[in-house]
């Protein structure tokens, strides 16, 4: 079964969406949110997607209901909103 929910030791790893689009890097993981480091090449539409990240922000929460899958070398996320993939 795969993990969803990250923990501090993955604070570095590469944050990646379902279309291999590089988010950033996981920053900072506290008890209930992640942070990521934005990736410089980080899509307008995904950063909208992902909740109207703002364009200048160089770091951002990342809501938990996001996160596919924490593997032992990145973090899955979906852009799509819960409701907007079934």
């Amino acid at each position: 079964m795969a993990r969803t929910q990250p923990t501090s030791a993955d604070e570095g790893k590469r944050v990646v969406a379902a279309n291999n689009e590089a988010v950033g890097t996981v920053s900072e993981v506290t008890e209930d949110t992640v942070y990521v480091e934005s990736d410089p090449a980080l899509s307008e539409q995904t950063r909208s997607k992902l909740g109207g990240v703002d364009a200048d922000a160089t770091e951002f929460p990342l809501h938990p209901d996001r996160i596919e899958e924490v593997t032992d070398d990145e973090v899955r996320v979906t852009v799509e909103k819960p409701d907007e993939t079934a």
